[in-house]
């Protein structure tokens, strides 16, 4: 048996990881935790809903600019739904610069809108597309900005900085499911003992879920997407093992299983 108990060998069997995106998109990005053993469930604690009914978006699409720019999948995800509101569809950006924030958004882009993201930064960070803006120069050219209600203020402050105009749109705000609680809880009694999060949002809504079930928060272990989410966890009292260097959901199932591996082999 020793021999033939493949299956149990492998370093993460036993680990139980929850991934809180309101989709299952991101599950192909924690295969490497599969493949090593591990059990990856989805544990829904937020949802997405559109500020205004998208109205204010569609009236947005209106007014001429220059340049696209998108900090999430979320935001690809609320501008194809304003433009198909509004009789349009990708084609209409035809002339537009698209920028994204990183790969992950860039990936979401050519999804929802089926347009290719011109400018990538290397660092995907609101302050490494800045950084990129600088080098690529923006001055007088005109943004269009769909965001989250609660997004940072990093990526259309550092651009007018740099001279261009930004019309940041408030397209969606991240709400806590009311049903989060009772996730969480199917969860831990599955024996969850990571929590992998993208977003300040998503840790927000894991902090109430656990005083709904009177949790501590000591319960699990978190992984944080960034640093940006990492001090919003650490700032609820969550406990923060892992921030992955590379900021995209695929980084941060890497950095989770091998910080793991590493704890299991010692």
């Amino acid at each position: 048996r020793d021999e033939l108990a493949w299956f149990e060998s492998r370093p993460l069997f036993g680990e139980v990881v929850a991934v809180t995106r309101s989709t299952r998109r991101d599950a192909g990005d924690f295969e490497v935790l599969e493949d090593l053993g591990a059990a990856v469930v989805h544990v829904p604690l937020t949802h997405q809903v559109p500020v205004g009914g998208g109205a204010p978006l569609v009236k947005a699409l209106a007014s001429p600019f220059t340049d696209l720019v998108l900090t999430s999948a979320n935001g690809a995800r609320a501008l194809a739904t304003a433009l198909s509101a509004a009789g349009k569809d990708g084609r209409d950006l035809s002339g537009v610069r698209t920028w994204a924030v990183g790969p992950a958004t860039a990936s979401a882009m050519r999804r929802a809108l089926g347009v290719a993201a011109d400018q990538v930064p290397s660092e995907p960070t609101g302050e490494g597309l800045v950084a990129h803006a600088t080098t690529v120069g923006v001055e007088g050219r005109t943004f269009l900005f769909p965001a989250a209600a609660a997004a940072r203020r990093v990526v259309p402050e550092g651009l007018v900085r740099l001279g261009a105009t930004v019309i940041e749109i408030a397209a969606y705000e991240t709400l806590p499911l009311p049903s989060g609680p009772a996730h969480l809880q199917s969860a831990l009694d599955a024996g969850l003992s990571w929590v992998a999060l993208a977003s300040p949002s998503a840790v927000a809504a894991l902090a109430a879920a656990m005083d709904t079930l009177d949790v501590g928060r000591d319960a699990v272990a978190v992984a944080a997407i960034g640093p940006t989410t990492a001090s919003a966890a650490r700032a609820q009292g969550l406990d923060v093992r892992v921030e992955a260097e590379t900021h995209t959901m695929s980084g941060l199932a890497a950095a989770i299983a091998a910080t793991t591996a590493s704890d299991n082999e010692e």
